[in-house]
């Protein structure tokens, strides 16, 4: 029983499963890990470990702002919502709260 059709994808894109074979056979020759790109605006990763209490959400909003993250969004729950894994996003908030992402990979 056939589920559902097979996607070819690399960089987001869809692709040939011709173009799919032809590149990643080039990239991992190379090294380079194929990764998902996983935090885009249009579905973000949201996370409460990284967030705050309701009650600290203005003030949460303010440290943003302040260290310039445009890739985090203070939810009203007090979780956050990043569309950025760079130092505009997940990693930068990460070392402006001091905390470790045991979990991080290369690039993290």
């Amino acid at each position: 029983m056939k589920i559902g059709k097979t996607r070819h994808v690399i960089d987001g894109q869809v692709v040939s499963e011709a173009e799919f074979n032809r590149r990643s056979r080039h990239r991992n020759r190379r090294g380079v890990p194929r990764i998902a790109k996983t935090y885009s605006t249009a579905a973000p990763l949201v996370s409460e470990g990284m967030g705050c209490l309701p009650n600290q959400v203005p003030e949460m909003r303010e440290f943003v702002k302040e260290r310039g993250l445009t890739g985090v969004e203070v939810l009203p729950s007090g979780a956050v919502a990043l569309t950025s894994r760079g130092d505009s996003g997940r990693r930068g908030l990460l070392r402006a709260r001091g905390l470790v992402d045991n979990d991080g990979g290369y690039g993290d």
